[in-house]
């Protein structure tokens, strides 16, 4: 599993990248300040492409974490992509639905980061 070691500590970047624009989204959630939606959205949907970009670079050696992180990439692209339409369509915004998508993105964060803890505790 020293193939999986390498490329954890390859990717932590990246997983360090996810964690901090999920907080900054959910500051933006918690304070209601609609003009950080659009660096939000810009954020969320970059973190998602060089998740994708990373991957297609350097696939997990294990495929089912390969698979839940391509799932990860993709939500944060969808959130993303919600976020940059209420911004640039001036819609009213409906903070508990954008609260409760953030929500679904901690925990699928959450999800992952404990798959590749229990996958890092096997290949010690």
């Amino acid at each position: 599993m020293a193939a999986y070691r390498e490329w954890e500590i390859e990717f932590s970047q990246t997983m360090t990248t996810l964690v901090t624009v999920l907080d900054g989204c959910q500051r933006t959630c918690d304070t209601r300040h609609v003009p950080a939606l659009v660096a939000d959205s810009d954020q969320l949907l970059a973190v998602a492409r060089d998740v994708e970009e990373g991957l297609a670079a350097r696939p997990c050696p294990i495929p089912s974490v390969d698979r839940r992180l391509t799932g990860l990439a993709r939500a944060y692209h969808l959130h993303g992509s919600s976020l940059e339409l209420l911004a640039k369509n001036g819609a009213k915004v409906d903070w508990p639905a954008v609260g409760d998508q953030l929500h679904v993105l901690h925990q699928l964060l959450a999800q992952t980061v404990t798959m590749m803890q229990e996958h890092s505790l096997r290949s010690d």
